[in-house]
């Protein structure tokens, strides 16, 4: 799904008119799916680890959010339809329709719940990269053909 689709009208060499779409965005959709399915439980992971790895643990809501969407995130990512998903239960589009809307809680978490003034680096840093790596991944998933030798030639009958 672009994020920016550009129509341009115009005619051709024989004055019909033309209507060309640029998708945008998806010129620029570098990392794959099976990439994209690394930085999940690597990021995941950090979230999860990161109130005892930056220094921020209390107890409290800033802890809280990072393990839980940490712990969503490893969860969604094992059901996605692709790569690395144990299960193919959830499409690719919908878990980067969670990432986003989990990226962007995230980064706006220390303000929206209050402790910013305690800790909102590590919120907003992973937010943001959350969104950066949606912002760049592709939502397909390249499956590979198997192709079957057997000596015999197959003719196709209509």
């Amino acid at each position: 799904m672009p994020f920016l689709t550009l129509k341009i009208s115009g005619a051709d060499t024989r004055g019909k008119k033309v209507i060309e779409t640029i998708k945008i965005f998806n010129y620029m959709k570098v990392i794959s799916t099976k990439v994209h399915g690394v930085l999940d439980y690597a990021v995941s992971l950090l979230l999860i680890a990161s109130p005892w790895l930056v220094g921020y643990y209390r107890g409290g809501t800033e802890t809280w959010v990072a393990i839980i969407i940490g712990l969503a995130s490893i969860a969604y990512s094992l059901i996605t339809d692709y790569e690395l998903g144990a299960t193919k239960a959830l499409s690719m589009s919908l878990h980067l329709s969670l990432d986003f809307f989990g990226g962007l809680f995230l980064m706006l978490s220390p303000w929206l719940l209050g402790f910013y003034n305690h800790i909102f680096e590590p919120h907003l840093l992973l937010g943001l990269f959350m969104l950066t790596v949606v912002a760049f991944s592709k939502s397909k998933v390249k499956r590979q053909v198997k192709v079957q030798r057997t000596g015999a030639i197959r003719h196709a009958h209509s």
